[in-house]
């Protein structure tokens, strides 16, 4: 407010409520200056008019300390309108202090989110390119020579990825097996995904999927890790001051973000498996705490309510894979469907055919606090002129405590799918029970129980009893024993105790005992892990066991990752015959108009090219990946798909005569395919000289060059030294410095260092 415009409005408005008293003793006002603090915060201060204790303002100042005003109120300048006009704002003058304290009712239509926001769901489409990964293996063993490899062959580009995979090998009878062939399409966005030739059949955790050759189409939330697919708890609130909202998700903290006042909730909160406890702290400006906790369980097989996955599925049923290359059986047809029906129940749907059979079912998940996740599945099927069904119980819960799982399910002889149409029967009745906890200090222990019912009259039933303990023994050795029983006509049991002992960073060692029925063994080994490109790896490993007859077996194996591939040999021998095996595993990859040999593919890879720049260190999440060719490239291999990749490039590693701009990216490459980084550098006509006077001293710190004539100054550093840009082929450098010193020296950049881009020294007359 500006006090020498507005003190004869104010003086007008003091003597108005003056006379006011005077003439009907109807109200008595003052002028006042006073500290304005809303919702606890200091704003501003003001000037206003207090009459019976009311504080009037303009409407100006009012929306300066960011209050809304009445809407009847004409907008006149000079008006003023008392804080109790105000909407959904009360207010107290305190004399004492001289300040207006005004709180603010909460607005309920002002809404803050909370929480990771998801991301667009964008990648990168793929540039154009081939790669072969191969795992090749060559066996000296009983006098024979024998060799295989494994091949997984991939062409990418904007329009898709094809794949191939097949085994090659020396061996009597089939010489080449196929294994997949496929194309397939994505839509990160839509989370939809398009295959066309070999694929499994989408299924559900109660049915029995199958492999085709046909098309498929699937909604696939893979292609979208930033979302969260399960339910999250129903948090919010309303807060009537500007607060900070903290939330811990069993006990951890996840995230702390300021709210104005309103309502606020939570979106995208990222929630551990199992069973939980969330707790939402609400902090104001005075530091007074409120807490309010809500359990939670949460499971991977649920839907969060709104969210639905579907599978589409047809095709000829593909038999005897990795054995036969070319064995297809009768055509056939499955869909599935799962949708979130609330933040606790999620539903399913399953339905597949083939020539004379025919399957259909659904099931529920439960998700309850309490309890944990149960669920109920039912199918019914027609074939082979009988009808059957087959229904199936199913309970689990976990926590930091431990983890207990039931399911059951039974089937009568007349159900029927494509797998048992295949042949493949399943069982007419199966149990398993399965619990572990965890004793701190004690270590942890599992329990599980399986009881499968035969399948046909020749068959046997099999009981099995598994348990297991792993402990640790100080702060180094880890202990694990591990035991089993089967029940039946054929019992058998084992137990075997293993210590571990860890020394330095990549190397352990471990000695194990093992006792089972037909006897027992003594086993010891010790290895070091080869992790980065340069390092050996080594395994040295002796078992013998105590039968009767003493057996022994000894191997030995080395391995070394070199640029190009993962090089290993290994050596055997048991019970009188020895082996020699050589491996190679590595990938040929042709991308950016040129071929790349490097270590096996496992995903995602990108292509650095920086043309002309050799020697660049390259980076990923600030790690040193190596440094680009001669050609100025280098691939990167193993990154995320569908995630933000950070890779940067090393600036002092880059001529002086490069102008750049950003030297990181952040890619996000497509599943299975690779991409091409550029990033914006340019070479400049650019050259540090170094210039001296004519009694060869460096020309002094602060002088200003210009050259031939032109309007670009400059400035002279350390030992005379000058960068020039843009320079000709023959340069006039004019130098100046003091009153009226000068001299001029000429520049011609044929005659500089390539190997640093300096010239000199120069010398300037």
């Amino acid at each position: 407010m500006s006090w020498p415009h507005d003190a004869g409005r104010w003086s007008r408005h003091a003597l108005a409520a003056a006379a006011a008293t005077v003439l009907g003793g109807i109200a008595y006002a003052q002028d006042a200056v006073l500290e304005v603090v809303v919702d606890g915060r200091p704003a501003a201060v003001g000037r206003f008019l207090i009459r019976d204790g009311i504080a009037h303002a303009t409407l100006a100042a009012w929306r300066s300390w960011g209050l809304r005003v009445p809407l009847a109120v004409a907008d006149v300048p000079g008006t003023l309108v008392a804080a109790t006009a105000l909407p959904g704002v009360t207010s107290h003058v305190d004399a004492a202090t001289q300040t207006l304290r005004i709180s603010r009712r909460p607005d309920l239509s002002n809404l803050t989110l909370l929480g990771r926001e998801p991301a667009t769901g964008e990648s990168t489409p793929p540039d154009f390119g081939a790669l072969l990964n191969y795992d090749a293996v060559l066996q000296r063993a009983a006098a024979q020579t024998r060799g295989n490899a494994l091949l997984d062959m991939r062409l990418f580009g904007p329009l898709g990825l094809f794949e191939h995979g097949l085994i090659v090998s020396d061996t009597a009878g089939a010489k080449r097996l196929r294994l997949n062939t496929s194309f397939t399409q994505v839509d990160p966005q839509r989370m939809q995904r398009w295959r066309a030739g070999d694929f499994v059949a989408g299924g559900l955790t109660w049915t029995r999927p199958v492999r085709l050759a046909g098309l498929q189409a699937m909604k696939d939330f893979g292609l979208r890790p930033d979302l969260v697919t399960t339910p999250t708890p129903d948090l919010g609130g309303t807060v009537a001051v500007p607060s900070t909202v903290e939330v811990l998700v069993n006990g951890v903290h996840q995230l702390s973000q300021a709210v104005d006042p309103g309502r606020f909730e939570l979106r995208q909160l990222p929630i551990v498996s199992g069973a939980g406890q969330v707790a939402v702290v609400v902090r104001d400006a005075l530091g007074r705490e409120t807490v309010r906790s809500l359990p939670f369980y949460a499971a991977a097989q649920q839907l969060a309510p709104g969210l639905a996955q579907y599978s589409l599925q047809a095709g000829w049923v593909r038999r005897r894979f990795g054995i036969a290359s070319e064995d297809y059986g009768p055509f056939a047809a499955s869909a599935s469907l799962r949708g979130g029906w609330s933040r606790e129940l999620t539903l399913e749907g399953h339905a597949e055919a083939t020539a004379g059979t025919a399957m259909a079912g659904g099931a529920a998940l439960l998700a309850l606090p309490q309890l944990g996740l149960l669920s109920a599945s039912l199918a019914t099927s027609r074939g082979a002129g009988r009808q059957g069904a087959s229904w199936g119980l199913g309970a689990e819960r976990r926590s930091d405590q431990g983890h207990a799982a039931f399911a059951l399910t039974r089937s009568s002889g007349g159900f029927r799918d494509i797998a048992a149409a295949l042949g493949e029967a399943s069982p007419p009745r199966s149990l398993r029970l399965s619990a572990g906890t965890n004793f701190d200090r004690l270590g942890s222990i599992g329990l599980a129980w399986f009881d499968l019912a035969a399948i046909s009259p020749a068959a046997a039933r099999q009981r099995i009893a598994t348990g297991s303990w792993s402990v640790s023994l100080g702060t180094s050795v880890q202990a694990f024993v591990s035991a089993y029983r089967s029940l039946g006509e054929d019992s058998t049991h084992g137990v075997s105790v293993t210590l571990t002992l860890p020394f330095g960073l990549r190397s352990s060692g471990s000695t194990g005992v093992t006792v089972d029925r037909a006897g027992s063994s003594l086993a010891l080994q010790v290895q070091q892990q080869a992790v980065e490109v340069g390092e050996v790896g080594w395994r040295m490993q002796s078992e013998r066991r105590f039968d009767g007859d003493t057996l022994a077996r000894q191997q030995a194996s080395v391995e070394y990752r070199a640029p190009a591939a993962w090089l290993g040999a290994t050596a055997e021998s048991a019970a009188g015959a020895s082996a020699l095996r050589l491996s190679a595993r590595g990938a040929l990859v042709y991308a950016a108009g040129s071929m790349h040999a490097v270590p096996p593919v496992g995903d995602s890879m990108a292509v650095v090219d920086l043309p002309g720049l050799p020697g660049v260190a390259v980076y990923r999440e600030n790690r040193l990946v190596g440094r680009t060719d001669g050609r100025g490239q280098l691939l990167i291999p193993d990154l995320l798909p569908y995630q933000a990749n950070r890779v940067a490039i090393e600036a002092l590693d880059l001529p002086l005569d490069a102008e750049f701009g950003n030297l990181t990216q952040d890619v996000r490459p497509q599943e299975r395919s690779g991409l091409l980084v550029r990033f914006d550098i340019r070479r400049v006509a650019a050259v540090l000289v170094r210039l001296e006077d004519a009694q060869g001293q460096p020309l002094p710190l602060g002088a200003v060059a210009s050259m031939d004539g032109g309007i670009t100054r400059y400035p002279v550093g350390h030992d005379g030294q000058v960068y020039l840009r843009n320079l000709a082929v023959s340069n006039s450098l004019v130098v100046t410095w003091g009153a009226r010193q000068s001299c001029t020296a000429q520049v011609r950049p044929a005659e500089l260092d390539a190997r640093n881009g300096r010239l000199g020294p120069l010398p300037c007359h």
